[in-house]
């Protein structure tokens, strides 16, 4: 039994010496290229990405006067390479309905990919942009999520990676 277990040892040792080292240098190169790619790109395209964000949040705002509504809420989300603007707002005369926003986007040519009367839902794309805009009843706000609507946006399996 003794010589038994000592087998076992000494094949656990083995396989984790074999390859605990590779594992740790495949991890420590895996951070590098995440330091120094992510550095690289926010030094080189660091103007092109806030042009970015501003026509984001132009585009958000410009909606939500339109629906005349009251900005309460701004973040940019940045962590992948899909950035996305997410704006919280009151509707001031309380008559915005998911049917106008509906209406809305299609009136200005955005194509319906989801829309969802019951839970206030709708997911509307144009070729510069996605949109997703929903209504929360208890907080008693809508929100709005946009994204370019391009390469990265279209790999949602990159937020894994990222996040």
């Amino acid at each position: 039994m003794l010589l038994l277990i000592r087998k076992i040892k000494a094949k656990i040792k083995y396989v984790y010496f074999k390859y605990y080292y590779s594992a740790l240098i495949i991890m420590i190169i895996w951070l590098f290229i995440r330091i120094v790619g992510g550095t690289i790109y926010g030094n080189v395209y660091g103007e092109e990405i806030k042009q970015r964000e501003s026509c984001l949040i132009e585009e958000v705002y410009n909606t939500i006067v339109n629906w005349d509504g009251e900005v309460s809420y701004v973040s940019t989300v940045h962590k992948t390479p899909a950035m996305a603007v997410i704006m919280h707002f009151i509707d001031k005369n309380g008559n915005l309905s998911i049917e106008s926003v509906y209406d809305y986007f299609v009136s200005h040519n955005w194509n319906i990919s989801s829309y969802n009367k019951r839970h206030k839902e709708i997911r509307a794309y144009n070729s510069k942009f996605i949109c997703d805009c929903n209504y929360d009843k208890e907080k008693g706000k809508w929100s709005i999520v946009i994204m370019s609507n391009d390469v990265w946006t279209k790999m949602e399996w990159l937020e894994y990676i990222f996040l």
